[in-house]
């Protein structure tokens, strides 16, 4: 279950366009557009392990924090398996929140 204030905030992240969507979608950006990479906790294994690679192999903080329909729901999307902010702001303040709570993993 995402945090309310994270719920916010990622959803004035999506509105401002600071957000990418989808695992295609950061792997495909360009490494040093991603400042943090938040993972469904019920996306399936295996992209979840491809999700972790990548953010370890290019030194990018992760969670995983909240589910599918969560992460949607802040977006006012259907379900949502993982996103990445593109914003240092945001992406600081959301591990900010995070960490408080103890389920920051990168």
């Amino acid at each position: 279950m995402l945090n309310k204030r994270v719920e916010g905030l990622l959803g004035l992240a999506f509105r401002a366009r600071k957000i990418i969507l989808g695992q295609g979608g950061i792997m495909a950006a360009k490494v040093e557009q991603v400042k943090l990479i938040i993972i469904a906790n019920d996306l399936n294994e295996n992209s979840q392990q491809k999700l972790i690679r990548y953010a370890k192999e290019n030194e990018i903080p992760y969670v995983i924090e909240g589910s599918k329909s969560a992460i949607g729901d802040a977006l006012g999307k259907n379900e949502i398996g993982a996103l990445a902010l593109k914003d240092h702001s945001f992406a600081k303040e959301i591990r900010q929140i995070l960490k408080k709570e103890g389920v920051i993993n990168g």
